[in-house]
């Protein structure tokens, strides 16, 4: 048996034609229940149900409309009064189609209830000018306020907030009392404002009072559906990101779910709580941030697409589309499009935040794409796409003190690229445990640096190179393709910063540009290993160790350098001017009919150069020991040309040359 809304019983009659067909014992369970059903429901007659839905099983919970209690939604009407009483009414609330109601105040949605908007439209009204006050406000005591001036425009069910001093200087828990429910206008005569409960900050002197509010707050266990905002910040000329939101959630497991927020003068969306989610909901052209996190755990933002945020940077707390600031947990974003934000998604910069997902979303045009600062432990960053946002390493910013376990893999950037650091240089406070792995970056760099115990690889840059920077230790860069075709400048593996050490750079391959990998140029620089890579088609330098006495110790082996561009009569295959290194087992060749300066050039000592094949043409040397090298050892090498020994007491073992 099915109840619809607005059908009617009539109790008499149903409940004798029930009984006849219950006397058989075999269906007496059904009789009960149905007799149940009909107390339940109160069927006599002229009695409706308009929805059914059980709540814990104890009762039936009705839905009401706003009109109800005297709601009109013609655009015009202030209707928060009715939506109060709505509330209050402990019911589910829906809205008439095609209606925009405004509100003037906080629709707070008690535990469990549920707001369906069935596409209509809550506007902010308009916001009345700021007012002050002399009285002495003592924290959680005073609830009648004298105002200065007459609160034009100020009514009843109106949310108040409460400041002293001026933006962008104005901080919360300093001089600013948020908009808490209760602060709202219960009375006004005259110039006495009373409120529901006193503010939640003391002020002496003059205190600037504001109309300021959460157009829809939700309580535990709320659920808000298919309801547009309009926030009006036209006629909106005072917010602050603490207390102008446009759904603000306080409670735990509630859901936001095919909603649209425009022209927000504050925040779009503000998240508390444990397991809330956002679904399938559009946010645009918003002075404040998208969607910001704070204080929350188990959060799943999906479907969410952010556009044109942050642009009132008064408003404080600006940091972009989907956003996070303290204690934020096991965030799952996914699925997401932003668009001409600051950030993409990004902030997160409390260094407790861990084991959070960034997952399949789109960013356009934001001046960093992804941006964790501070806290990435167990962090997941994938499959992201990223266009045109900001630097060359502005696609993807982990930049984190705290990044154990974090991961960056399979996200694709273009015209950006990724940056893994600390802003932290000092060893005990240097991320480790990364994993940057199979991202795809077009006309943009990957940069490296202040990190330990991580991994780079198998990674595509396309016009752009990868640098590794100051203070790592135990850093793995493998695997990874780079691709400079047509350019004669760019570096593709850098390694420029001081305290270096550990690292190893091993099977990468490197297509066109100035030169393939270079090393050396800050001191500080140790245990640096080059092995099986191919520098194919540079201009100057296959592998470069650039001058510096205080870089020490290191291999150059199983490399694979290719000489194969017309007009590079300077180039050489691999130049190292750092001591204590071992070049072995390389295979650098020029192309038949090409002509390159050096094959192997060596500028400090001691230094082994052993079983390395050197063949093609060379102007100068195939293998060449530069005047001022001592000692070097120079063995089991195949050559096209003789070696050219210019050093002091280099030994010659076993070297044989072949025609080129």
């Amino acid at each position: 048996m099915s109840l619809l809304p607005h059908n009617r019983i009539q109790s008499t009659f149903t409940k004798g034609l029930l009984m006849r067909i219950c006397s058989n014992r075999h269906i007496l369970y059904l009789s009960l229940l149905l007799s149940l059903i009909i107390s339940l429901y109160g069927c006599g007659s002229g009695s409706a149900v308009s929805t059914l839905a059980t709540g814990g099983g104890t009762g039936v919970k009705r839905s009401v409309k706003p009109e109800d209690f005297g709601a009109v939604g013609d655009g015009v009407t202030d209707d928060i009064a009715a939506f109060l009483k709505a509330v209050h009414s402990h019911q589910d609330i829906v809205l008439t189609t095609g209606k925009v109601y405004i509100i003037s105040g906080s629709i707070d949605l008690e535990p469990g209830q549920k707001l369906n908007g069935n596409h209509a439209t809550l506007k902010r009204a308009t916001q009345p000018a700021s007012v002050s006050t002399n009285t002495p406000i003592t924290l959680y005591r005073t609830k009648q306020i004298v105002t200065n001036t007459p609160p034009t425009g100020y009514r009843v069910g109106m949310n108040l907030a409460f400041s002293q001093g001026e933006q962008p200087k104005l901080v919360q828990r300093t001089n600013l009392a948020t908009n808490t429910s209760e602060t709202r206008i219960a009375a006004i005569q005259d110039n006495i404002i009373t409120l529901e409960s006193p503010p939640n900050l003391s002020f002496s002197g003059t205190t600037d009072i504001h109309v300021s509010y959460a157009t829809v707050r939700l309580d535990e266990g709320c659920s808000v559906y298919d309801v547009i905002i309009d926030g009006n910040r036209d006629n909106w000329y005072w917010g602050r990101w603490e207390i102008t939101q446009e759904i603000l959630i306080t409670g735990s497991h509630c859901i936001v779910q095919n909603c649209q927020i425009q022209y927000a003068p504050g925040e779009g969306i503000i998240v508390y709580g444990t397991g809330n989610a956002v679904r399938d909901t559009k946010i645009n052209d918003v002075n404040g941030n998208g969607v910001h996190l704070t204080t929350c755990n188990h959060t799943i933002i999906d479907n969410v697409q952010v556009s044109n945020t942050n642009s009132v940077l008064a408003l404080g707390h600006q940091d972009g589309g989907i956003i996070a600031s303290d204690i934020v947990d096991d965030t799952y974003i996914s699925r997401c499009q932003v668009t001409n934000s600051l950030t993409g998604i990004g902030s997160f910069d409390y260094s407790g935040n861990s084991n959070n997902t960034f997952t399949n979303n789109t960013i356009y045009n934001c001046k960093i794409g992804i941006d964790i600062k501070k806290g990435a432990t167990n962090s997941i960053v994938s499959g992201n796409r990223i266009y045109n946002c900001g630097s060359r390493t502005g696609g993807i910013n982990l930049r984190a003190e705290v990044t154990g376990g974090a991961q960056v893999i399979g996200n694709q950037c273009y015209n950006c690229g990724i940056l893994v650091t600390s802003d932290f240089n000092t060893s005990d406070t240097t991320p480790s445990g990364v994993q940057c792995a199979y991202n795809h970056v077009e006309n943009g760099d990957i940069f490296v640096g202040s990190i330990n115990k991580s991994s780079v690889a198998q990674n595509t840059i396309t016009a752009g190179n990868m640098q590794i920077s100051q203070h790592c230790d135990n850093l793995d860069i493998s695997g990874n393709t780079i691709d400079n075709t047509g350019d004669t400048a760019l570096t593709g593996i850098r390694v420029d910063g001081s305290a270096i050490t550990h690292l190893t750079i091993q099977g990468n391959t490197i297509t066109g540009g100035g030169t393939g990998i270079s090393f050396g140029t800050s001191p500080n620089q140790s245990n640096i290993t080059l092995r099986n890579n191919k520098c194919n088609a540079q201009k100057t330098f296959g592998i470069f160790g650039q001058n510096s006495t205080d870089v020490q110790s290191g291999a150059v082996q199983g490399n694979q350098i290719l000489n194969t561009l017309p007009n590079a009569d300077n180039w050489e295959g691999i130049l190292i001017k750092c001591p204590l290194f071992t070049i072995g087992q390389n295979r650098v060749s020029s192309s038949e009919g090409l002509t390159a300066a050096n094959g192997i050039r060596v500028l400090n000592t001691p230094i082994v150069i052993d079983g390395n094949q050197v063949l093609g043409l060379y102007s100068i040397s195939a293998i060449r020991i530069v005047a001022g090298c001592v000692g070097a050892v120079v063995e089991n090498n195949i050559v096209t040309k003789p070696i050219f020994d210019q050093g002091a007491g280099t030994v010659l073992i076993n070297n044989t040359v072949v025609p080129p």
